[in-house]
């Protein structure tokens, strides 16, 4: 079943300032500082203003409501919407040689989560009790980490292989957010990891560039 429950009209405006610095320690190591205040608009599938049931009953007609399931749209959903802030050192040891490492932090004003909670929906007049999942918007998010990659071209080899390259990337994530569904014995909301993000992440890369030939291969974790 699906019904159509409202519509909304917003309208809003940010404003999204950013500032780059980049400092040349010594001729070889080069430090970045990055600030910047970035949004991501809400998918169109989740600003929806409808809700989609599936319902069933029990042979004897006895409703179930364990199998009761709503997902819904929300119309009302702010816009992801966060401060960062980035600390980076690069290494340029030689000219086909990179390696860096950096700290970030992510300071989220609006963020997007899935929402589970058990409702009333009236369907066909009769209130039934349904399990529905929507997008609604948290705040208080923080995100923080550090990043550590190299990348390199072989072309001290001879021909045809000094097309040769390789990269590597790793990545550490802290996360903490307001549980949009659990609360401690207080009633307030628990602090979890954000869903989404991994805690550890890599990247291993081969690649070959010469001439007309451009290939690559990657492995994500």
């Amino acid at each position: 079943v699906s019904r159509e429950i409202r519509s909304l009209d917003r309208d809003y405006t940010n404003v999204l300032p950013t500032f780059n610095v980049s400092l040349d320690i010594t001729d070889k190591l080069v430090g970045r500082f990055g600030y910047a205040r970035v949004m991501a608009r809400p998918r169109a599938t989740d600003l929806g203003p409808a809700i989609n049931c599936l319902f069933d009953h029990t042979p004897a007609g006895i409703q179930d409501d364990n199998d009761d399931t709503c997902t819904a749209g929300n119309p009302g959903l702010k816009p992801y919407l966060a401060d960062q802030f980035d600390l980076n050192l690069g290494y340029y040891y030689n000219r086909d040689t990179l390696i860096s490492a950096g700290l970030f932090f992510k300071d989220v004003n609006s963020f997007i989560v899935q929402n589970i909670r058990q409702e009333n929906v009236d369907i066909f007049g009769d209130g039934r009790l349904f399990t529905v999942t929507a997008p609604g918007n948290i705040e208080g998010v923080k995100i923080s980490g550090a990043e550590f990659s190299a990348q390199t071209a072989f072309t001290f080899l001879p021909a045809p292989f000094d097309g040769l390259g390789a990269g590597v990337n790793y990545t550490y994530v802290y996360s903490k957010a307001p549980s949009p569904s659990a609360t401690d014995t207080n009633g307030q909301p628990l602090q979890v990891p954000l869903e989404g993000l991994s805690k550890n992440s890599y990247n291993l890369i081969a690649m070959y560039e010469k001439g007309s030939i451009s290939a690559r291969i990657a492995y994500n974790w």
